[in-house]
């Protein structure tokens, strides 16, 4: 199961796509049958508009992605957000679950504020303004909104310490609800309100689209409709009442085309605004400090008892301190007498590393009575040390790159 998951993991941007591709089609051509279209709606034009959309929105998923594979590896590797520390790595279906629910409900609150915000609301309008709702509705996102909204769930699925497996599988997920809500095709009465207890669906999600509050207001879950239960937003309305489109756009939008749906939210001095700020946020994050990652080939060891450390210090004042570091990371010693131990998300900088079999597990290299190392040691450049403890100068080390590599031979007291 394990390597399924990674499997499908290493793959997710092939596995997306082709499900979006599979399910959109497939979804098309359900509408075609059944004919629901409106008889003056050109079916492929009104498809093309909203497809200007999404060809816009694709350098931005595409940036962003990145973003998402550091996060979500960077959580995993520092044990860093709520999932991370309530759930046991090995607990993977707890570990789904609460990713999943978690992120949905952060999802719910989002939407709301997109319509809560006038500034917020001139970009998500976009979206709003098709008077046809179909499948191809889904491609129908502003750009901006298309950075607010994966901005939104990147800090959110850090916040929570979102593994990436559980990520990729989630937007597996979402991806199915996302066009399927959107489809024209409307489920039975009686087996939409048996799904619709839990799950947001076409019917539901048509009320969302309605053209006039307070309908545009309710009905804003992702996947899930009990937020919107809880917390009263929640709404039913016969398909024959329903009429498409948003009351407050400020433009016809019938005969728009894309380029005219892309320059809509600008027109709004406070969505320039708005924009120019969170881009600033964002490009300002490419001033941080860039991460390396470090792996350390060590070798000497003459038996498999208990463990390899590499500890990682970045200040001559906390060097061989026992829990002042900048990093640390161990592999189980093997009866080769080699283990390879890996550090990720290293930020740039200066270190020294001291390296140990730490035999019993204790969490120290052991000394004798006189202060004589017991277990096998090292340092980082080669350097040697018997009777006098090594500076930091003599064994620290730049990290300027994205991979560093070093083989290191471990040796007792007695060796050195």
């Amino acid at each position: 199961m394990n390597n399924l998951i990674d499997s499908i993991t290493q793959s997710s941007l092939l596995i997306q796509s082709s499900l979006f591709v599979l399910i959109f089609s497939g979804l098309w051509y359900v509408e075609n049958v059944h004919n629901l279209m409106q008889p003056h709606v050109l079916k492929w034009k009104h498809a093309r508009v909203n497809a200007v959309l999404a060809l816009t929105a694709l350098p931005v998923q595409f940036i962003l992605g990145f973003a998402f594979a550091f996060s979500t590896t960077w959580v995993t590797t520092h044990h860093f957000g709520l999932i991370q520390w309530l759930i046991p790595a090995t607990n993977r279906l707890e570990t789904f679950l609460f990713s999943l629910i978690l992120l949905d409900f952060t999802e719910y609150f989002y939407h709301r504020f997109m319509h809560t915000v006038k500034a917020l609301w001139r970009i998500h309008l976009v979206h709003h303004s098709d008077e046809s709702v179909d499948v191809s509705t889904v491609l129908r996102e502003h750009p901006a909104e298309t950075f607010i909204r994966l901005s939104n769930t990147l800090l959110c699925a850090f916040l929570l310490g979102v593994p990436l497996w559980c990520l990729v599988f989630r937007q597996i997920i979402q991806v199915l609800f996302t066009i399927a809500s959107h489809v024209s095709v409307r489920l039975p009465e009686r087996l939409d309100r048996i799904l619709g207890w839990v799950f947001i669906t076409p019917n539901l999600h048509h009320v969302h689209h309605h053209y006039k509050q307070p309908y545009t207001d309710r009905n804003y879950g992702d996947i899930l409709s009990i937020w919107d239960r809880m917390f009263g937003t929640f709404a039913r309305m016969e398909a024959q009442n329903i009429s498409f489109g948003v009351d407050t756009c400020p433009e016809p939008v019938e005969k728009a085309t894309g380029i005219d749906l892309l320059k809509l939210p600008l027109k709004a001095p406070k969505v320039i605004v708005t924009l120019a700020v969170a881009c600033l946020i964002f490009t300002s994050a490419f001033v941080l400090p860039a991460y390396g990652t470090l792996t350390f080939d060590v070798s000497g060891m003459d038996n498999s008892k208990g463990v390899v450390r590499v500890v990682l210090y970045n200040s001559d004042k906390t060097f061989l301190s026992e829990n002042d570091f900048a990093l640390a990371d161990s592999a189980f010693a093997k009866a080769n007498g080699r283990v390879e131990i890996t550090l990720h998300n290293v930020p740039f900088g200066t270190y020294a590393a001291a390296i140990y079999q730490d035999e019993n597990q204790n969490g120290v290299i052991d000394q004798n009575l006189v202060k004589i190392p017991t277990e096998p040691y090292a340092f980082s450049n080669g350097v040697r040390a018997k009777w006098t403890v090594p500076g930091f100068n003599d064994v620290s080390f730049r990290v300027d790159q994205a991979t560093e590599y070093f083989s290191t031979v471990l040796h007792y007291w007695s060796q050195q």
